[in-house]
Protein backbone atom coordinates (compact mmCIF):
# COMPACT_ATOMS: atom_id res chain seq x y z
CA UNK A 1 0.00 0.00 0.00
CA UNK A 2 1.54 3.37 -0.97
CA UNK A 3 2.44 5.53 2.00
CA UNK A 4 -0.16 8.07 3.02
CA UNK A 5 -3.08 5.80 2.06
CA UNK A 6 -5.45 4.89 4.86
CA UNK A 7 -5.92 1.22 5.68
CA UNK A 8 -9.43 -0.16 5.22
CA UNK A 9 -11.61 -0.35 8.33
CA UNK A 10 -11.46 -3.89 9.67
CA UNK A 11 -11.94 -5.64 12.97
CA UNK A 12 -10.02 -8.88 13.39
CA UNK A 13 -10.93 -11.69 15.78
CA UNK A 14 -8.03 -13.76 17.15
CA UNK A 15 -9.04 -17.01 18.87
CA UNK A 16 -6.33 -19.08 20.56
CA UNK A 17 -6.54 -21.01 23.83
CA UNK A 18 -2.88 -20.15 24.47
CA UNK A 19 -3.22 -16.56 25.71
CA UNK A 20 0.43 -15.65 25.02
CA UNK A 21 0.22 -16.76 21.38
CA UNK A 22 -3.08 -14.96 20.85
CA UNK A 23 -1.74 -11.83 22.51
CA UNK A 24 1.38 -11.88 20.30
CA UNK A 25 -0.78 -12.11 17.16
CA UNK A 26 -3.18 -9.41 18.37
CA UNK A 27 -0.35 -7.03 19.28
CA UNK A 28 1.36 -7.58 15.93
CA UNK A 29 -1.87 -6.80 14.06
CA UNK A 30 -2.50 -3.72 16.20
CA UNK A 31 1.02 -2.40 15.52
CA UNK A 32 0.26 -2.75 11.81
CA UNK A 33 -2.85 -0.61 12.27
CA UNK A 34 -5.43 -3.40 12.33
CA UNK A 35 -7.63 -3.54 15.43
CA UNK A 36 -7.71 -7.06 16.87
CA UNK A 37 -9.86 -8.62 19.57
CA UNK A 38 -8.43 -11.61 21.44
CA UNK A 39 -10.58 -14.43 22.76
CA UNK A 40 -9.17 -17.57 24.39
CA UNK A 41 -12.43 -19.55 24.46
CA UNK A 42 -14.07 -20.63 21.18
CA UNK A 43 -17.56 -20.66 22.74
CA UNK A 44 -17.12 -17.09 23.98
CA UNK A 45 -15.86 -16.13 20.50
CA UNK A 46 -19.19 -17.27 19.06
CA UNK A 47 -21.03 -15.23 21.70
CA UNK A 48 -18.92 -12.15 20.89
CA UNK A 49 -20.00 -12.36 17.26
CA UNK A 50 -23.57 -11.65 18.25
CA UNK A 51 -22.61 -8.13 19.30
CA UNK A 52 -19.64 -7.32 17.06
CA UNK A 53 -18.90 -7.52 13.36
CA UNK A 54 -15.55 -9.03 12.39
CA UNK A 55 -13.94 -8.82 8.97
CA UNK A 56 -11.42 -11.60 9.54
CA UNK A 57 -10.67 -14.32 12.09
CA UNK A 58 -7.36 -15.96 13.00
CA UNK A 59 -8.31 -19.26 14.64
CA UNK A 60 -6.18 -21.86 16.40
CA UNK A 61 -6.92 -25.32 15.01
CA UNK A 62 -6.51 -27.37 18.22
CA UNK A 63 -8.43 -26.04 21.21
CA UNK A 64 -10.25 -27.82 24.02
CA UNK A 65 -14.01 -28.10 23.68
CA UNK A 66 -14.22 -27.00 20.04
CA UNK A 67 -11.60 -27.23 17.33
CA UNK A 68 -10.82 -24.42 14.92
CA UNK A 69 -12.75 -25.94 12.02
CA UNK A 70 -15.90 -26.24 14.12
CA UNK A 71 -15.47 -22.64 15.27
CA UNK A 72 -14.97 -21.45 11.69
CA UNK A 73 -18.20 -23.18 10.68
CA UNK A 74 -20.05 -21.61 13.61
CA UNK A 75 -18.68 -18.16 12.79
CA UNK A 76 -19.69 -18.56 9.16
CA UNK A 77 -23.26 -19.21 10.26
CA UNK A 78 -23.32 -16.21 12.64
CA UNK A 79 -21.48 -13.55 10.66
CA UNK A 80 -23.00 -11.85 7.64
CA UNK A 81 -20.89 -11.89 4.50
CA UNK A 82 -19.46 -8.54 3.48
Amino acid sequence: MPSGEEKPAVNILVVDDDHSVGQMISEFLSRQGYPATLCTDPNKALEMCEGMLFSLAFIDIQMPGMNGLELASGLKNKLPLR
